[in-house]
Order: structure tokens, then sequence, then C-alpha cells
């Protein structure tokens, strides 16, 4: 049985659900937002995700056609994920939830959406600490325009059949930690580095810079003093559902009122060498 957790609230209790509360607690996805879904959607095979990935074949040259051609096997395979359910549950007195001056379903089905967003993105996140083809920074560096230039050249190195500077978009999330360190480059503000053809720094953010779309997120994966701040293309990455997240309706259980959100989902790498780890201190 799922756990749940209690609340003896006699309103909606504003000052716990406080706006400073809500930033911290409920980011929404940032990381995994770009993730790409495979061609119609996830295969269910038993009881794992299994994502169609057709590898790379290499062409072979010589002198003239004979009939002892080398032949690429094995082509296909596929991506298997051990499927990840998530969920988020609440428990209201039901002589609470009866007196309750505003809608609860509403308010709590909010909250619930937020918590399991979060857990995705943070689940997601973690991929990049796995990514071995682009590694770049270290545990002490910060982000500059070295660094991300690094990426950027990595990127264009390795994803060539994707992936054209100037062209192709690409994503960058930073860690928050790392804000100042963005922001402190008059490169990185200048419009022509962050591609901008009006004015630099609009909104106060670096949203654009070297063709990388930038968002900032608590999300991003932090592990052993390390801040792995992911830069991709958003089919280096797959994310696919066994049962899209939902919230059911709400259920009452002797005095109480149960509101439970419920999913199931994999996220895993697809290609190695559509993305960077950016590391940085943590």
């Amino acid at each position: 049985m799922a756990s749940v957790t209690t609340t003896t609230a006699l309103k909606l209790l504003p000052e716990l659900w406080s706006p400073g509360l809500l930033m911290e607690t409920t980011e929404e996805k940032v990381v995994t937002r770009e993730f790409s879904s495979p061609p119609g959607g996830a295969k269910k095979i038993g009881q794992k995700l299994h994502i169609p990935k057709v590898k790379r074949i290499a062409a072979t040259g010589g002198g003239a056609y004979t009939t002892s051609l080398t032949y690429t096997a094995n082509t296909e395979e596929e991506v298997t994920v051990d499927p990840v359910q998530v969920y988020a549950a609440v428990e209201i007195q039901r002589a609470v939830y009866n007196r309750m001056d505003t809608s609860p379903e509403s308010v709590y089905r909010q909250m619930i959406k937020y918590g399991i967003a979060e857990y995705l993105d943070q689940n997601g996140a973690a991929l990049a600490a796995s990514l071995a083809t682009n590694v770049k920074g270290s545990a002490i560096a910060n982000i500059d325009k070295g660094l991300m230039l690094d990426c950027l050249q990595a990127l264009a190195s390795s994803a060539q059949r994707e992936f054209k500077v100037g062209t192709d978009p690409w994503y960058f999330k930073v860690h928050m930690s790392q804000i100042k360190n963005m922001m402190n480059q008059f490169d990185f503000t200048a419009d022509n580095v962050r591609g901008d053809d009006t004015k630099a720094l609009v909104n106060g953010w670096v949203v654009k810079v070297l063709g990388a779309i930038v968002n900032e997120s608590g999300n991003v994966y932090q592990a052993g003093g390390v801040t792995h701040n992911l830069g991709y293309l958003p089919t280096a990455f797959v994310e696919a559902f066994n049962e899209e997240p939902t919230i059911l309706e709400p259920q009452p259980y002797e005095l109480v009122v149960r509101v439970i959100g419920y999913g199931e989902f994999g996220q895993s790498e697809a290609f190695d060498e559509f993305a960077v780890d950016c590391q940085t201190v943590g």
C-alpha cells in the first residue's frame, strides 16, 4: 500500500504552502523537457519498455566490386528500459476535507503534479553521469566561455550527422549554482554570441548562447561534489511511458480522503555521442 502524508489542516494552510516553499519544492520538468519520445510511442513487451534503435552503418571502400562484400550485421538493436513507478499521495481528514472553503482537490492535484514532474526531471537529469563520449569540465571548474566552447566543439565533432553549428539548436541545462558564472561574461551577453538581433539580455538571462537554448534548474544532477550540467540534442535521450502520470479520483476511506497521483515511465540514454556532461563544482 502506498504511504501517505496526513494533514490536519483546518484550511489550505497558506503559511505552509507559501510562494517561497513552492519555488523550492515544486520545480517542474526542465532538464527532460526536450527528451525525445520513440516514433509511435513505447512498445510494451512484458514489464519493460523496448525502444527501437538502429546503429550506424560504416561504408567500405576498395577496388572493383566483387562478390566478397563485407556486410554489417545486426544493425537493429533496442534500448530496453526497466519501468519506474512513481506516485505522490496525500491523506486529508474527512471532516477537514468537507469544510474546506475552497476546492481541496484542485490544489492537492496541482501539488501532486508538481511532485511527479520534479521526480521525472531529477531521474532524467541523473543520466548525465552515465555519459562517456563527451565529458568536459571537472569538480573544480565553473562555467565560463572556454568550457561552453569545449561543449559546443565536442557536440559538433561527435554528432555530425545530427548537428550543424549555427544551424541546429541544442539545449543546455545549468544548475542554479552556476547562474552567476553564466552571467559574469560579457561575451555571453553580447548580441553576436547570443544570436539576438535586437537587444542583449532583454529579460536578464542568457536565453540563447552559441546556438544553445539555456535553462537553469535545481534538478540538474549533483553527486560526489560534482554538478553535471547537461548539453544535449533531444535525440540523445528517450522518455516513454507505460502509464502516463495521472491523478486518481479522491478516495474516501474510513474517516479520511486520499488523493493519489501515479505513473510508470522509462528514461534512457539513446545516443551517447549526442550529449555532453559539462561538469562543474558541486
